[in-house]
């Protein structure tokens, strides 16, 4: 998760994660509500999305789905089958 945030980082500029709630965990799962901000202060709305992760026993994620809640201005959905 670290390494496709860097990677959108040095592909867009400035840019800054937000949750837009907090977490909510339940049954070894956790959803987490996000939006991404980018210029020079960070502080455009780009996206929102919200992540839902399956957690292990011990506490590590083991898998990520992840929903496009608000796509940027411009996504085309066809170009990314």
């Amino acid at each position: 998760m670290i390494d496709s945030r860097n990677q959108f980082a040095a592909h867009m500029g400035p840019v800054a994660l937000r949750l837009r709630e907090r977490p909510q965990i339940h049954h070894g799962r956790a959803r987490l509500r996000w939006e991404i901000l980018t210029g020079d202060g960070a502080e455009t709305p780009f996206a929102t999305g919200t992540d839902v992760l399956h957690l292990e026993e011990d506490g590590r994620i083991s898998s990520v789905t992840v929903f496009l809640d608000r796509a940027p201005e411009g996504f085309d959905p066809a170009a990314h089958d």
